[in-house]
């Protein structure tokens, strides 16, 4: 045979036998492990894809981080009290936007100006001691929407408290999973890939070989050692789970989590995991965490008003025992059902 022509059929088997492959990939970011698995025929491909979406992440976070005294955040924080107006750059602009919106969804349960308060409890974590009642005080008086206010077009905002500091760390991460998942799909062409941050999912499409993306969701050590791990199926879908069972700390015998309750300035100081399944990675992060504070009546009414969200909420006051609630939609995302023991 022909050499040319053997080297051409050869290579014309190898692109017909050739078959999608989950590659893995990993970067920390934003305090937190980002896991990208991606199915391609090419792990090349994938690579670049991957490397081009942790840098979209680092883009990020230098804009929305409250550590980093250069971003865009924290020189936009470092404003209040001013009277002029600040222009904004588009991630941020959008991102605020994001957050108001869910801010008044959640009737101020998810609130981007606590970042004060979330300090003190950055520094409670540390020692580990409450801060006194003047600091959470004088903290609490620099939070409040209100007082971060608008231009006309959005474009521009100001912050009319001096003091008051914004915290994206509540819708940060689901913000940059969106962005990460439309630069996966528009300019590499990938429709079957899953994103991890920390917890935080983005199940498109699906792995080679299934119909969609089991994940499964972290037991509360209160819950039955009997009852089944809970498996989700998901497919174009995103997954927040938020609550206290990574981020809290203990003062003198009482928890607090790292979720802040407007009402105390103050970590919650009872168990709750809650979950969300919702068609971008903004509004499953922020409701999760509003869904914290939410009671149970009240979130179910308002998660009606969101197109494509269910939820799942365990919580656990001291003294009582474990309760649940999830929203009816909620199950047809369940690979096995619960058992009786874990409702």
């Amino acid at each position: 045979m022909n050499r040319a022509l053997f080297i051409l059929l050869t290579l014309a088997t190898s692109l017909v036998s050739a078959e999608p492959m989950i590659h893995e990939f990993q970067s920390p970011h934003m305090g937190c492990l980002f896991t990208f698995k991606i199915v391609d025929e090419d792990e090349s491909h994938a690579s670049k894809a991957a490397q081009a979406g942790f840098a979209r992440v680092r883009e990020l976070d230098a804009a929305f981080s409250d550590y980093q005294p250069n971003s865009q955040l924290s020189q936009l924080s470092a404003t209040a009290g001013q009277t002029a107006l600040v222009p904004l750059k588009d991630d941020l602009q959008r991102i605020l936007a994001d957050s108001a919106r869910l801010w008044k969804w959640s009737d101020g349960a998810f609130d981007i100006t606590l970042g004060a308060c979330t300090k003190l409890w950055r520094a409670s974590r540390k020692s580990p001691q409450l801060p006194n009642a003047e600091s959470i005080s004088v903290a609490r008086a620099t939070a409040g929407f209100e007082k971060l206010q608008f231009s006309p077009d959005g474009h521009s905002v100001k912050l009319t408290q001096a003091g008051t500091m914004l915290d994206l760390g509540g819708i940060a991460k689901g913000f940059a999973l969106d962005e990460v998942t439309r630069l996966l799909k528009t300019e590499f062409h990938l429709s079957n890939f899953m994103l991890d941050a920390g917890g935080q999912i983005a199940a498109v499409g699906h792995p080679p070989g299934r119909e969609a993306w089991g994940l499964a969701i972290e037991k509360l050590p209160s819950e039955s050692p009997a009852s089944p791990t809970l498996v989700l199926k998901l497919k174009d879908r995103h997954l927040a789970t938020s609550g206290d069972l990574h981020q809290s700390v203990l003062i003198d015998g009482q928890s607090y989590a790292h979720i802040i309750d407007p009402k105390t300035g103050l970590g919650l100081t009872y168990t709750v995991q809650a979950s969300v399944i919702a068609l971008d990675g903004t509004t499953a992060d922020a409701v999760a965490t509003a869904l914290c504070l939410l009671p149970e009546t009240l979130a179910l009414e308002k998660l009606r008003a969101l197109p494509g969200v269910e939820a799942r909420v365990l919580r656990q006051r001291q003294g009582e025992p474990l309760a649940m609630w999830q929203t009816p939609g909620w199950a047809a995302y369940l690979a096995k059902p619960e058992s009786p023991s874990s409702r």
